[in-house]
């Protein structure tokens, strides 16, 4: 049987072949047997073209064959029962292939849950591919820089301040009373502990011969360096923490021995209050910290207290004369909170203008590559902000 061989365009669509099938100049009998040689690249054949070239065929009763190198054309061919051919000897010359074909099955249409295959012009082009994945590689890569970037310039910088405020010295001067029966401190009422001393004393002195008058004049001298001497003997029964109030300090003969030759000998009982430093502190700290500017308070490991006789002549009165010196009360964490991701400039600015200080403050910015990079801002997080208040 002849075989009519048809070379099919890439623009040749299975319309335009059918038509040179059924309508060629050839003869009926050399139409029977065709070979469609398809092009190597760029064929608008597809699957749904190859089923309905079957149906042609077995309407037309028609011996189709095709001449593809095509792998995927040859795959879907053969799948249809259609002879395939490397090139055009084989399909003139080699007769089994004509016939093996024929008794392969030909399920026809589409395959389970395929639509229909893209038409090959809109398969993208490889180069188009690899410029695609050039690009995504790229974006990813971006992405990921900046991420680093980012991450390195929150977790790495840090920033030290050292912040030397002025000291203002500050002095109050305040009555309170101490009350050995509180265990409380009440308004400027202070608990109190009684505390007593025996303590034996012997004076000397020349007789004139007026025996009373000696004596009592021998006394009284006695008496005085009992009373000079009492807050010194009374402050080695004091604990650790607590304070004399030295007028109530009283002096107490419980018995004396003189004679003619003007020699003394008593025994006295040394008593006074005592009260506990912690209380008096708690009391006068709020004062002196009033008695500054704002935004500074009372340094309470400075204080230094007076105490004396107070206003009214009551042995439990007395007066605390209280002085210390005053530093400006800052919050290093609140204050990080507010200066991170400041310029360093600016933070030092604030700080020179909130704060009295004793000299300009001193910012150190670690590593150095991050002061360059950031144009002199401390680092965003405040963790990474340490401050520094040196007394």
């Amino acid at each position: 049987m002849p075989l009519h061989a048809i070379e099919v365009d890439p623009a040749d669509t299975y319309y335009s072949i059918r038509h040179r099938l059924l309508w060629g100049t050839a003869s009926p009998d050399r139409r029977r047997r065709a070979a469609l040689l398809l092009p190597a690249h760029g064929s608008k054949i597809r699957e749904i073209d190859l089923v309905l070239l079957q149906r042609l065929a077995d309407r037309e009763r028609l011996d189709i064959g095709l001449v593809t190198t095509d792998r995927e054309i040859i795959r879907q061919a053969r799948a249809l029962g259609f002879p395939v051919f490397p090139n055009l000897a084989l399909a003139e010359h080699f007769r089994p292939g004509w016939w093996r074909a024929g008794r392969k099955p030909r399920p026809l249409g589409f395959a389970p849950g395929q639509d229909h295959l893209p038409p090959a012009e809109s398969a993208p082009h490889p180069a188009g591919i690899h410029a695609l994945r050039a690009l995504i590689l790229l974006l990813a890569a971006v992405l990921i820089l900046t991420g680093l970037a980012l991450t390195a310039g929150v977790a790495i910088p840090t920033a030290t301040l050292r912040i030397r405020s002025r000291q203002l010295p500050v002095q109050v001067i305040t009555d309170f009373t101490a009350d050995p029966a509180l265990t409380e401190t009440v308004a400027q009422i202070l608990p109190a502990r009684q505390i007593s001393l025996d303590q034996p004393w012997e004076a000397t002195s020349s007789a004139t011969g007026d025996t009373a008058e000696d004596r009592r004049r021998i006394v009284e001298e006695a008496t005085r360096g009992l009373t000079a001497a009492a807050p010194d003997l009374l402050a080695a029964e004091l604990e650790p923490d607590e304070r004399l109030i030295t007028p109530s300090v009283r002096v107490n003969i419980i018995d004396e021995t003189f004679d003619s030759a003007g020699e003394l000998s008593l025994n006295a009982r040394l008593e006074g209050l005592a009260v506990r430093k912690a209380d008096l502190q708690s009391l006068v700290l709020p004062r002196l910290t009033a008695a500054l500017p704002a935004g500074y308070a009372a340094d309470p490991t400075g204080v230094q207290l007076g105490i004396e006789l107070g206003g009214e002549p009551l042995a439990n009165d007395f007066r605390v004369t209280a002085t210390t010196v005053g530093r400006a009360s800052i919050d290093p964490a609140a204050l990080a909170d507010l200066l991170r991701g400041q310029p360093a400039a600016d933070a030092a600015r604030y700080l020179s203008t909130a704060y009295q200080l004793a000299e300009p403050p001193y910012v150190d910015i670690r590593p150095s590559w991050w002061w360059g990079a950031s144009r002199g801002r401390l680092p965003y997080r405040a963790d990474r902000i340490h401050i520094e208040v040196l007394p």
